[in-house]
């Protein structure tokens, strides 16, 4: 039997720590005591006897399980293994050994009645799957009872799937109804596979394997068998090793691949042991080989899945021999990122041709990401030409990813917008840099459409921003599917886009814009509960003298009034309809910091706060964590904040963001008390306040700077200050 059967001594955690690895603590092990010492052992009639018949029974069913699905055969002969090596630590009587040995090696023959999907599905199963995976301890109890097995062998196995407090689904039995050898065996068919890799997840470390057991004792599992079970993984004797071994050598005539298949994490190979010798440097050769290579057979079963692959992979041999290569088990996708299906996956490819195949794949690693490898499929003919499968190798060439590919992510990290991957608000304002330019040489038009979700913080949160972050994305996808070659399409902040419509005239952009509205306002999202939004559009074109500025400008202004006149519509404006309020060009939030801007201001005040500087900015701490505003200057003397502002359920008008910009000054000033007395010089904080709406459009709004004034209200009565008046 092989070493690493027995894991490492464990020792057992208390209530408030992890289980740790007990290393160099030999000679402090004890023996444990013998299986009539505990009280559980009352529960077992120990005169039934075991027929060599129905021992050649089990066999025979072994078998069939073996030849139906080697995996699910290889994890019920490590159980039994491990059962057996339990019992012999126990000193467990012959006659009860033999029904257990036998029950956990039987525990799973109810699942020859699965099909592969089932078996090796790597995703969760649905309703129906489990339901059939529950019946398979019915199914199981029916085979071994119409092949006559002894009735404690039979309620062992149907048991064995049973929880200790009663509360597994299809099983109500509980605690002391259910027999001990029931109660062992499911403890030892979790570790089993939790502590092996599976097809739908990976393998955990023993020490996590045994807290798990913990965690689940006294619910699904018996507490006192649980301690038992770590005391027995403890034990190191090596008669027990030799015993087990031996044992079971003879009882299932084990050929050198079932002994390898009970190694954890072992790689495995399905073929004959009669080979040559010079076939045994070979297979070593390949079983080691740090590239990946596996073997198919012409009915797509993998039967050779080397150390190599694994590592790459994620997925152990234990757990993809004997089952059907699928490239979905990998997530294997093309060079262009396209998904590979039955229909173009490379070994099936082969398997139909029979002609070689090389090509560089994207696939899914154990490291939890996508890999580049360079897949090479070659069919194998015997001496007399039979076509017998094909030989996959897989190299990681993730290190070797050229230049070129390695500047265009690069290009795309600092272009497009990580959630929607359509341009970025930098690349759009660069690109409309260049539009007016080429466009102007040219002497053509351009138009510029601006789009706004409506009602977007309704959908986040009502629905929450995973909701939100769907219509996003099903908007962007939209206004892509719509886009001309040459046009751009850019997320201008949150909810917002751009479109760049190269060579148009604002008729056509604006029937462009009502199809975009028309399509998202019949576009229905599964998680707003089959429900659309509507999106509203504003739509300008290139005018004599445009600047970036005075064409976004006007863009975003026909949106703005898109959104007063009751959203979900199409306005267009042109230079020679816009507003007086439009006339002035350009500026920005430096501006009006400059002072060349203050019309843009909502509040411009200054106020006095009778206290040193350093007790005004510990109040603005108060203010800024009740607001929680973001500070986007910190400088001496010099704060800027930017606040999020809703307005209540009574009011009306959508969230705007405040900028309030903050010039702090410390004086001294004659000032007495209020009878007059005490008069000298005092310390006072004088700050220069300015308000101002972050978008253009929202300061528009006559409800906005009433809520500016508001929110101004509120910082001086933090700051204890009085308005001061100009000199």
């Amino acid at each position: 039997m092989p070493q690493d059967i027995v894991p490492t001594e464990i020792s057992q955690p208390t209530s408030s720590e992890t289980p740790e690895v007990n290393v160099g603590n030999e000679e402090n092990q004890s023996l444990i005591p013998p299986f009539s010492d505990y009280p559980f052992a009352l529960e077992i009639d120990t005169a039934i006897p075991q027929t060599e018949h129905q021992l050649g029974m089990v066999a025979s069913l072994f078998t069939t399980l073996r030849y139906r699905d080697p995996s699910t055969a290889a994890h019920s002969l490590r159980v039994a293994m491990g059962c057996s090596f339990w019992a012999a630590a126990l000193k467990m009587p012959e006659k009860i050994r033999v029904q257990f040995e036998t029950a956990s090696l039987l525990h799973d023959i109810g699942k020859i009645s699965l099909s592969d999907a089932i078996l090796k599905k790597p995703n969760p199963l649905s309703e129906e799957e489990l339901a059939e995976i529950d019946h398979c301890p019915v199914i199981a109890r029916n085979i071994l009872n119409s092949c006559g097995v002894a009735q404690e062998i039979v309620s062992g196995v149907y048991d064995s799937y049973a929880w200790y407090d009663g509360t597994h689904r299809t099983n109500p039995r509980k605690g002391e109804e259910t027999s001990v050898i029931a109660r062992m065996i499911s403890i030892v068919n979790a570790f089993d596979s939790m502590t092996n890799e599976q097809v739908y997840r990976g393998r955990k470390s023993t020490n996590e394997a045994i807290q798990e057991l913990y965690d689940h004792s006294g619910t699904q599992f018996d507490k006192q068998l649980v301690s038992n079970f770590i005391e027995t993984l403890n034990n190191k004797e090596e008669w027990i090793k030799e015993e087990v071994a031996k044992r079971w050598i003879v009882k299932l005539d084990l050929s050198e691949h079932w002994e390898e298949s009970l190694r954890f994490g072992s790689a495995k190979t399905i073929v004959p042991q009669s080979l040559s010798k010079d076939i045994y440097f070979q297979q070593t050769l390949t079983q080691h080989s740090h590239e990946a290579i596996a073997y198919i057979d012409l009915q797509s079963t993998v039967t050779f899945w080397n150390v190599g692959a694994e590592r790459l992979t994620g997925v152990s041999a234990d757990g993809i021999c004997g089952s059907r290569f699928s490239s979905e088990l990998f997530k294997m996708g093309t060079k262009t990122g396209n998904l590979v299906n039955d229909s173009n996956c490379p070994v099936q490819q082969v398997l139909r041709t029979k002609q070689q195949h090389h090509d560089r794949y994207e696939i899914w690693g154990r490291a939890g990401k996508y890999l580049n490898a360079d897949l090479q499929v070659i069919p194998v003919l015997s001496d007399q030409k039979q076509f017998l499968g094909v030989v996959l190798t897989m190299l990681d060439v993730s290190s070797e990813a050229s230049l070129e590919e390695k500047c265009q992510n690069l290009q795309n990290a600092t272009t497009k917008d990580p959630m929607t991957q359509v341009a970025n608000r930098a690349e759009f304002d660069r690109m409309l840099a260049a539009y007016l330019e080429t466009h102007q040489e040219a002497n053509m038009s351009f138009c510029l459409i601006m789009a706004d979700i409506d009602h977007f913080k309704r959908v986040n949160d009502d629905y929450g921003h995973q909701a939100g972050d769907e219509v996003i994305l099903a908007f962007a996808g939209l206004l892509k599917s719509e886009c001309r070659s040459g046009d751009l399409v850019a997320r201008y902040g949150g909810e917002e886009f751009a479109i760049l419509c190269a060579d148009c005239d604002l008729a056509s952009a604006m029937s462009r814009a009502e199809q975009l509205r028309r399509g998202i306002a019949e576009m229905t999202h599964s998680q707003l509960g089959s429900k659309s939004v509507t999106a509203s559009f504003g739509v300008t074109e290139l005018s004599t003298n445009d600047t970036p500025e005075t064409i976004l400008k006007r863009a975003d202004q026909a949106l703005y009034i898109a959104k007063e006149q009751g959203r979900n519509q199409v306005v267009p404006l042109t230079k020679d309809n816009k507003t007086n309020d439009d006339e002035s060009h350009g500026g920005g939030l430096f501006d009006w910091l400059l002072g060349t801007r203050s019309s843009r201001n909502l509040v411009d005040m200054t106020m006095v706060s009778k206290v040193p500087i350093e007790l005004v900015i510990g109040k603005l701490k108060g203010f800024i964590t009740e607001k929680d505003a973001k500070i986007t200057v910190a400088k001496l003397n010099h704060l800027c904040l930017e606040i999020y502002d809703t307005p209540s359920s009574a009011e009306k008008g959508r969230p705007v963001t405040f900028v309030i910009d903050l010039r702090l000054s410390q004086e001294k000033v004659e000032r007495a008390n209020v009878n007059g007395l005490a008069a000298g010089k005092r310390v006072q904080t004088r700050i220069e306040t300015k308000i101002l709406s972050k978008r253009d459009r929202d300061r528009r709004r006559g409800p906005i700077t009433e809520r500016a004034r508001l929110l101004f209200g509120n910082l001086q009565s933090y700051l204890m200050a009085d308005e001061a008046m100009y000199e």
